[in-house]
Order: structure tokens, then sequence, then C-alpha cells
């Protein structure tokens, strides 16, 4: 999941361990009771279709930040382990049908196989800050489950998405997910050692020592 660059050998030291960042004030803080070992409290997975991120009027997204988010998201989902992405090409022709609706058809999409929907909605605003609002549809149950939205820095945007990984997680099993806990390895190149963290899914590589000491 994480490749070796140059001649830094990495070693993985702590599996399990947990480690918080400060979040920024505009996300919500982090749940301390988050574990790495979660117990899988469904016997199946779930079957989710995940729709394009669509962008908010009179805002552009040369970047392409919408569709990296997607693919952050049904990454988080994958590694979960409790959920069966159901592929775009099931699902165009309804989600085209209700591109730009706030009407949702919960009984064609349960028709086609989908159990769980979740649609997005985002605007790239001035100064690099992203909106996001996700809503989550129960296609078994034909109603509406959960609505979040985030407001975040660019830098941000895989955090967040994270974020939103766990609270579906949670909102099936009742635990939070693990898509944004941080595993910490040492990492060294012929006499220095420092320790780094690293994000679950092998993104986001720090450096917290810079002693020169291990």
């Amino acid at each position: 999941m994480f490749q070796q660059k140059n001649s830094i050998r990495v070693q993985l030291l702590f599996l399990t361990l947990v480690l918080y960042l400060v979040w920024p004030s505009e996300l919500l803080a982090a749940d301390p009771s988050i574990r790495i070992e979660m117990e899988r409290a469904t016997s199946e997975e779930v079957r989710v279709a995940i729709t394009q991120f669509e962008l908010g009027k009179n805002s552009s997204d040369s970047k392409g930040l919408g569709l990296e988010a997607r693919k952050i998201l049904e990454a988080d989902l994958e590694l979960s382990e409790l959920f069966m992405k159901i592929t775009p090409e099931v699902f165009e022709s309804l989600e085209r049908k209700e591109m730009g609706s706030k009407k949702v058809d919960l009984w064609a999409w349960h028709q086609i196989g989908v159990q769980w929907l979740i649609k997005t909605e985002y605007s790239v605003m001035p100064g690099g800050k992203l909106s996001f609002v996700f809503r989550l549809y129960d296609t078994v149950g034909e109603r509406f489950l959960l609505g979040k939205r985030y407001t975040v820095g660019e830098p941000l945007l895989r955090k967040v998405i994270h974020r939103y990984a766990d609270e579906l997680v949670l909102q099936l099993t009742g635990k939070r997910g693990v898509a944004e806990t941080q595993i910490a390895f040492l990492s060294e190149d012929n006499t220095n050692k420092e320790i780094f963290t690293v994000d679950f899914d092998g993104f986001n590589t720090k450096q917290m020592t810079h002693d020169r000491t291990l």
C-alpha cells in the first residue's frame, strides 16, 4: 500500500496504533473510541451505489476534485469490507434521469440491485474552500437515512472524505470506521531514523520527528 522511495527502507512498527492529529475547528472532533480492529456487524456486504459528485451552480472544478473525492470514498468503502460497489454502468441511465433533480425514485434504485444510495453535491468556493453535501438513502426501506455537510480547505479533501466514510460505517454497524486513522512507522536511511505517519490507505505521509536521535 505504501511504496518505498529511493534508499529509504520503511518498517511498519505499529500496525494497530491509532494516532489522532488535531482537526481544524471547521471539522468535527475525532471520536476517541475509534479502533483499527472493528467487529463486523453484518453477515454480507451492503450493495451501494455512489453517483457522480454533482457540481453546484456558479461553481467550477478545473482540478477534478469531485472525481477525486468520489474515488477516495469508493476506496474507503472497499477497504472497510462492508460494502459492495455497484458499477456505474448498472445505474447510469437512472442517474442521468435524476441529475439536477431533488426527486429520488428509491423503488427504481432498489429494482436494479442497490441497497444504499449515496448522492453528493459539492461546490468549489473562493479561497480554495470546498463544500460537500452528502445524502444517504436506504432503498430497501425507501427512506432517507443520513445527511452530512462539510466545508473544508482543499488540503483536507482526503481527510473529510475519510470522515464521511467512517460515518457510513457507523450508520451500518454502530461503530466508527477506520478510514481516518493513521499508522506510525520508522524510516531509516544509512544512519538516520525518523518516525513518520501515514493514512490508513497509504496516502498523506508526514514526518513526525526531525531529531536524528532514534
